[in-house]
């Protein structure tokens, strides 16, 4: 379900959590949703993948409030997807990193950026 409120949505995109080296070997080819709201950056899978991907412990399920998100850099392309890291820190406290792989990554860093600011 996309939020009312949603700025940017893309159901086909990949991500990888740089949370340890286990997270890094992941592969989430098009099983990704990526959401941008006005309050926040919610990382999903769909419904397939998701009880794999929590299975394996991939830390691919985020929702991410705005004012947590402490970068956002441009990694250039990777096949037909524009590679977006965002530096972040979670309730807990913890610094991560989560690349975004999206078809659509100049205009959702520009909506991001935006909203940031």
């Amino acid at each position: 379900m996309i939020p009312e409120s949603c700025l940017f949505n893309e159901r086909r995109a990949a991500a990888r959590s740089l949370k340890n080296g286990w997270t890094r070997l992941a592969s989430t080819y098009s099983c990704m949703e990526i959401v941008l709201t006005g309050e926040q950056l919610i990382i999903r899978p769909h419904r397939l993948a998701c009880l794999l991907i929590r299975l394996l412990c991939l830390d691919l399920v985020h929702r991410i409030p705005l004012a947590r998100i402490q970068g956002v850099v441009e990694l250039g392309r990777w096949s037909k997807y524009g590679m977006v890291e965002i530096h972040f820190t979670t309730i807990e406290g913890d610094s991560r990193k989560i690349i975004l792989y999206l078809k659509d990554d100049q205009r959702f860093v520009e909506v991001l950026r935006q909203q940031l600011s």
